[in-house]
């Protein structure tokens, strides 16, 4: 699933839900609310994710296409762990990184 991400400097907050969308499953507590935080300052976006809910969607990882940054990031960590910088990848000049769709902190400085 493609995420779009634009920077801002503050806070900003989105949500999203999915399920099957072929029934009333979503009655057992087979769906998921998420809620995406981006936090911009000058220097380090922060891209926090909270989710809930039982659903297992079709895919297995996020690729967030980043846009308007006023930095170059030069670390990506992943819920704590320093990602390799070669993650960061470009398309059309627009910076992106695939990560699990599970992930709950994203750290780009």
């Amino acid at each position: 699933m493609d995420i779009h991400v634009y920077y801002t400097s503050g806070r900003e907050e989105n949500f999203l839900y999915e399920d099957r969308g072929d029934g009333y499953d979503y009655k057992r507590g087979y769906f998921n609310e998420k809620v995406f935080k981006v936090d911009g300052q000058s220097e380090q976006v922060r891209i926090l994710q909270h989710r809930s809910g039982e659903y297992q969607p079709s895919y297995d990882s996020y690729k967030i296409i980043l846009h308007g940054l006023p930095f170059t990031p030069s670390s990506i960590k992943v819920d704590e762990t320093e990602s390799n910088f070669e993650h960061l990848l470009s398309e059309e000049g627009k910076p992106y990184i695939i990560v699990s769709e599970r992930f709950k902190e994203i750290k780009l400085k």
